[in-house]
């Protein structure tokens, strides 16, 4: 009878894991703005979450948007990283939730001219991390910065959504390499504390 039971439990275990596998996980932004065009921020989100959902990851946004922060032009480093300032921490040694920073103008740093958005790490302590974006950037910029966010470096593979080549033959995606890496990172995330926050409706 024990070992009824035994291999009872085992095959319920076994049952239960694809299950949990499953699980979508859903991570909350805080987004700082002077001002933010609702319809460019939905898209961005939206976006995210497509591309994220084959990682079992999806984004909400933390309570209201913070309007009237004083984020600006960002035109150089110092200015990328004055916006730690309003990023917490969590005990793990993460952020406590994922800060989206959106701007007038996101100057490149390296070369003349603009970028998108980039995934920013406060020069004099590393593990305070986040994201600006640009607010005429392309619908995909925070997916691809949140790409960075979870672990992915650029990829030379065209259409690829860490990739700058886009053909338009197939959609933006994530490859399996790059799903395992977030996975990797969502766990880390889960176990420093960062916050989570329950699915109010399925993607």
């Amino acid at each position: 009878m024990k070992r009824l039971i035994s291999l009872a439990f085992a095959l319920l275990v076994l049952t239960a894991l694809p299950l949990r596998a499953q699980e979508m996980t859903a991570f909350a932004i805080t987004v700082h703005a002077d001002a933010l065009d609702a319809a460019f921020w939905a898209e961005q989100m939206r976006q995210a979450d497509l591309l994220f959902a084959p990682a079992n990851v999806r984004f909400v946004q933390s309570g209201e948007v913070r309007t009237g922060d004083a984020v600006g032009p960002i035109d150089d480093r110092d200015a990328r990283d004055r916006l730690a300032q309003l990023v917490e921490m969590t005990r793990g040694g993460e952020p406590s939730r994922i800060h989206v920073f959106v701007t007038p103008r996101l100057s490149d740093v390296d070369a003349p001219g603009e970028r998108g958005g980039v995934h920013w790490r406060f020069r004099r302590q590393r593990r305070v991390h986040y994201i600006i974006l640009s607010d005429h950037t392309w619908p995909t910029t925070l997916a691809h910065e949140l790409g960075h966010y979870f672990g992915n470096p650029h990829s030379p593979t065209p259409n690829n959504i860490m990739s700058y080549t886009r053909d338009g033959t197939t959609p933006p995606f994530f490859d399996a390499q790059q799903i395992r890496r977030i996975g990797t990172h969502r766990a880390r995330f889960v176990r420093a504390g960062v916050e989570r926050l329950p699915l109010l409706e399925q993607p």
